[in-house]
């Protein structure tokens, strides 16, 4: 059965959709969204070496911002978010970039989405749900490469680990400062039994001049 939407709400959704921004802090399903710094997200992607051989997912991909830089790469992309409203932004951001074709993005639980072709994965998380995803992840075939955002796997040995710093401007009503903001991130390749655990990880710190 097919249901007609008047015209006039369809329209109103669609402005919502247009006048949405991503709040920093806003509380979703699991976590709440943080943006990701643009050098944090170079990084991270020339870490995992992203290519236009790899099939890419963000798992909790807020608002889309590494699957897209992913899919400017040459990637197959993919961004798997709960929020609706994110998830929307995400999709009009990719379309105005002239990534649409190859960044995609659709509603899942991360814990029952399936993300087992991806060549790469990227993480955003919390500590905690970070653990609760390994078992899944060291489940994917050996090779797969995984990389998350300030949060490791406890005591699965990252490959690398950076540390990235920049400068970030704070305003408020009277004037505007500099801080220095220091981001870790992590990098894995999901390893046969044999390998897990039985290496050094690699440390590098990127500065933003």
């Amino acid at each position: 059965m097919l249901i007609a939407l008047p015209i006039n709400l369809i329209s109103q959704n669609q402005k919502l959709i247009q006048d949405f921004v991503p709040i920093e802090g806003a509380e979703g399903k699991d976590v709440i969204w943080l943006p990701t710094h643009q050098l944090v997200s170079d990084a991270m992607l020339d870490m995992a070496e992203v290519g236009p051989k790899d099939i890419f997912f963000d798992l909790g991909s807020g608002d889309g911002r590494l699957v897209i830089e992913a899919a400017k790469r040459g990637a197959f992309a993919t961004g798997i978010e709960y929020e609706a409203e994110l998830l929307e932004f995400s999709k009009k951001v990719a379309k105005q970039q002239g990534v649409s074709e190859k960044a995609v993005f659709y509603k899942a639980d991360l814990f029952v989405a399936d993300f087992s072709k991806a060549t790469v994965i990227s993480l955003f998380l919390t500590a905690e749900l970070n653990l609760k995803l390994r078992p899944l992840l060291l489940a994917l075939p050996p090779g797969t490469r995984i990389i998350s955002n300030s949060f490791d796997m406890g005591d699965w040995i990252p490959n690398k680990q950076i540390t990235v710093e920049y400068m970030e401007q704070i305003t408020n009503e009277i004037s505007t400062t500099s801080q220095l903001k220091t981001v870790q991130a992590f990098f894995w390749i999901v390893p046969d039994n044999s390998e897990l655990n039985s290496r050094k990880t690699l440390k590098i710190i990127i500065k933003l001049n």
